[in-house]
């Protein structure tokens, strides 16, 4: 099946059909426009650092399927998980195409489209219908343009310049 931006439909799922439920939020797949061409942080890791929370994993990792660090999200999400449950989750994150999709829809729509693909939740459950661990999306609503994320980016820029262990942009840059 083929989904576009446009597409609206959605699947009800019962909660006793789930089992080995993990959630996150991934926003940010791809770097901001806004971030300057020599930063150290993507845009989840900068605002994590602004607002000293802390990060335990790097979203942009999700798109480039790094094992380690797709293990260590799902790790920090599914701390009630037995060992092979976490690597059966892990497997399904690297092999969806959700990430992805949602990455080249994230750099490619418009920004208010954009920043609702950011603000999703995804969660990655064992059907007890179907046959192993599938991600998928919930919480996808509209946003309306507001003036903050500009400001927000503005106040962001000295934290795209700090080091982040967890952050991919960090590690690849790393001397």
């Amino acid at each position: 099946m083929s989904v576009t931006v446009d597409d609206t439909y959605g699947e009800c799922i019962e909660l006793e059909e789930i089992v080995g439920v993990i959630q996150f939020k991934p926003k940010w797949l791809t770097q901001s426009p806004a971030a300057p061409s020599d930063a150290l942080s993507c845009r989840t890791c900068a605002i994590k650092k602004m607002r000293h929370q802390e990060c335990n994993w790097c979203p942009l990792d999700l798109s480039c399927n790094d094992v380690d660090s797709v293990r260590a999200l799902v790790e920090s999400n599914s701390q009630d998980i037995s060992i092979s449950e976490r690597e059966e989750i892990t497997r399904a994150v690297i092999d969806s195409q959700l990430f992805p999709i949602l990455s080249k829809w994230q750099s490619q729509s418009t920004l208010t489209d954009s920043m609702s693909l950011r603000d999703i939740t995804v969660i990655v459950e064992k059907s007890l219908h179907k046959n192993g661990y599938w991600p998928f999306i919930v919480d996808l609503d509209p946003k309306i343009p507001k003036s903050k994320w500009a400001k927000l980016e503005e106040d962001l820029k000295p934290y795209y310049k700090q080091f982040s262990s967890v952050c991919r942009l960090s590690r690849k840059n790393k001397i």
